[in-house]
């Protein structure tokens, strides 16, 4: 099997673990949320970090699979971006 096929795979699993969180999570998640719950945490000298989640919740979008919307949640004092699943988004 080529590096390609096994990376466009890993993709396909990491996308769709993604969409069954979300999935469980009608309120929606941060990036970070997501990025913890799957264990896909990273960092780049401790600046940029989750860019992994973040780019498949890219390419999820593109696919219309997922949205984001600016939201408050009760009892917190800023405004977060929250991902949800395209059919259960606001």
């Amino acid at each position: 099997m080529s590096a390609k096929i096994q990376a466009q795979e890993g993709l396909q699993f990491i996308e769709a673990a993604i969409l069954q969180l979300l999935g469980e999570r009608a309120y929606g998640l941060t990036n970070n949320e997501i990025s913890v719950e799957l264990g896909l945490e990273s960092d780049q000298g401790g600046k940029q970090k989750n860019y992994l989640a973040w780019s498949v919740l890219g390419i999820l979008m593109k696919k219309n699979k997922v949205s984001r919307t600016s939201h408050q949640r009760p009892g917190e004092n800023a405004k977060r971006e929250i991902y949800k699943l395209v059919s259960s988004a606001e």
